[in-house]
C-alpha cells in the first residue's frame, strides 16, 4: 500500500511547467513480480514493408511465485503498437512471445521499447533497435 504504480503522463513525458500530474497509488500491498525480459529481439534489419518477427523471452525466477496474467507491449519509434497477453509463467519457466512488425516505407532506424506489465504494474522494461531498408 502507498506504492507509486503508474503515473498519467507516464513517466519519462516532457510537460509544461504546472501541468497535472496524476499518481495512481495502490492501496493495498502490491505483489512485485520476479518476471524478467530474458532477450528482447527486435529484427536484425528489414526491408521496408515486410513483415517480420520481434521476440520478447520472459522468465520468471525459479523461487518465485507463478506470474500472471500478464501483457507485454512493444512500441516503436514509427508508431506501431504490438501487443501479446500471457496467462502465466510458472516458477523457473521461460515463456516465448513472437511479435509481427510490419517495416515502415521509410529507411532509418526504428528504436522499439518493450514493456511488461503484470495485474497492471509494469514489472520490467528494454530497449532495442533495427535498420530499415
Amino acid at each position: 500500500a502507498g506504492l507509486v504504480i503508474r503515473t498519467e503522463p507516464a513517466a519519462g513525458t516532457e510537460v509544461a511547467v504546472g501541468s497535472e500530474i496524476t499518481l495512481v497509488i495502490a492501496s493495498e500491498p502490491v505483489i512485485l513480480s520476479d518476471v524478467t525480459i530474458r532477450r528482447f529481439s527486435p529484427p536484425t534489419f528489414a526491408v521496408s514493408g515486410t513483415n517480420s518477427s520481434v521476440i520478447v523471452i520472459l522468465q520468471n525466477a525459479s523461487g518465485a511465485e507463478p506470474s500472471g496474467p500478464g501483457t507485454v507491449t512493444v512500441t516503436g519509434s514509427d508508431g506501431s503498437v504490438l501487443t501479446a497477453e500471457f496467462d502465466n509463467i510458472d516458477p523457473g519457466a521461460r515463456l516465448r512471445i513472437p511479435l509481427t512488425w510490419t517495416a515502415p516505407d521509410t529507411s532509418g532506424t526504428v528504436t522499439f521499447e518493450a514493456t511488461v506489465t503484470i495485474s497492471g504494474v509494469v514489472v520490467d522494461t528494454a530497449t532495442g533497435s533495427t535498420l530499415v531498408l
